[in-house]
């Protein structure tokens, strides 16, 4: 599987936004009230996704693997894009309350999603559009139409693998792959995939071949290890991994699967891990490392060439936190410190640079 790096993921998607400035939030109520509506829902949906295309691989159902795997990539890029734009209104996101996941027969799950996930699309973002049109946030409200479209298409997949699959499972009629949109989440049929996004014009998305990354997430949702925060880390590290060209991972050793890193950051222990898999794997011990590095940084305990590092910067670019992409333009950072900015971009989940985050750039070492 190809990604696109993590950095251009998320700068794209916002990138309007990094421009424009925060919103103050007591003047949009309910924009920030409908944004954390959509963050919920496509939460949700990516965990019931994950689990439904758990399901089909147990059915055998390769071609309904995909569309699940599809679908709940969607719902991760829509919740990643409500998340960054909620920050832009200064708003921490809310974390949805994680309800169990009805798993049944491939065919009934597709009836659910159609009959009820998707059922009142139109009549719901309709008001959600009603809601936010008289605090006028232009991007906000143009988010919140892309989501819809979005999910038009969404229910359009949805469609069609009910109307290729009949009481016997025969999906022969269905793709074989879908490609994702990295910025606005819109699927396309792999075969069908040119070099731009049909909605949102981004190029490359014929490189967005969806593998079997929803195995790292769904092994991820599984974790008790791990709270939402560390869980959403995870998964936009697996990302980061997933954009460098690094070849295929080895089978990971024993060593490795019983190390405390791996019980905290890991995906179970059933082994015939996919390559997408193995490649988290292999990375877990640096996220791990990084993890506890940036979780122990104390802006009380800082070192004089801490301190000046952080005082050169906001001299060069303000008081407040730092924009990550006048940063990466800025010609501050060394080849190293470029690949620890990706980590920390992972760790944080930020367009916006803290002091912590500057002083994880000084402290953490790659090797």
């Amino acid at each position: 599987m190809k990604c696109r790096g993590l950095g251009l993921i998320l700068i794209a998607s916002l990138v309007a936004s990094a421009a424009a400035g925060r919103y103050v939030p007591t003047q949009y109520p309910q924009t920030a009230a409908v944004l954390q509506v959509l963050f919920g829902d496509a939460v949700r949906k990516e965990h019931t996704f994950l689990a439904y295309a758990a399901g089909a691989e147990e059915e055998g159902s390769a071609p309904m693997v995909a569309l699940f795997a599809a679908l709940a990539r969607s719902q991760s890029v829509l919740a990643e894009n409500a998340r960054l734009l909620l920050a832009e209104f200064d708003t921490e996101v809310e974390t949805p309350l994680g309800n169990g996941v009805s798993v049944g027969e491939t065919r009934h799950n597709l009836e659910i999603t159609a009959n009820i996930a998707l059922a009142k699309l139109d009549d719901r973002y309709r008001v959600f559009l009603d809601m936010i049109r008289a605090e006028r946030n232009a991007e906000a409200m143009a988010e919140v139409q892309a989501v819809w479209d979005v999910k038009k298409r969404q229910r359009e997949i949805v469609q069609k693998g009910l109307s290729a699959t009949g009481l016997l499972g025969w999906t022969a009629k269905l793709p074989q792959g879908y490609c994702v949109c990295p910025v606005c989440g819109y699927i396309v049929a792999e075969g069908d995939a040119g070099a731009r996004c049909p909605y949102c014009n981004t190029e490359g998305i014929e490189n967005e071949v969806v593998g079997s990354e929803w195995k790292v997430f769904w092994g991820l949702d599984q974790n008790t290890a791990l709270d939402d925060a560390q869980r959403a880390a995870a998964k936009r590290f697996y990302r980061l991994v997933a954009s460098q060209d690094v070849g295929l991972a080895p089978a990971p050793g024993s060593t490795l699967l019983g190390s405390d890193a791996y019980q905290m950051w890991g995906l179970g222990s059933s082994g015939g891990f996919s390559d997408e898999e193995k490649a988290y794997i292999a990375a877990v011990p640096l996220l791990a490392r990084a993890w506890e590095v940036y979780q122990a940084i104390d802006l009380g305990e800082l070192s004089e060439n801490e301190k000046q590092y952080i005082a050169r910067i906001h001299t060069k670019y303000g008081q407040g936190p730092v924009d990550l992409m006048k940063l990466r333009e800025g010609g501050d950072l060394s080849g190293e410190a470029a690949q620890v900015l990706d980590i920390v971009e992972a760790l944080s989940g930020s367009l916006y640079l803290s002091d912590r985050d500057l002083v994880f750039l000084q402290r953490f070492d790659l090797e």
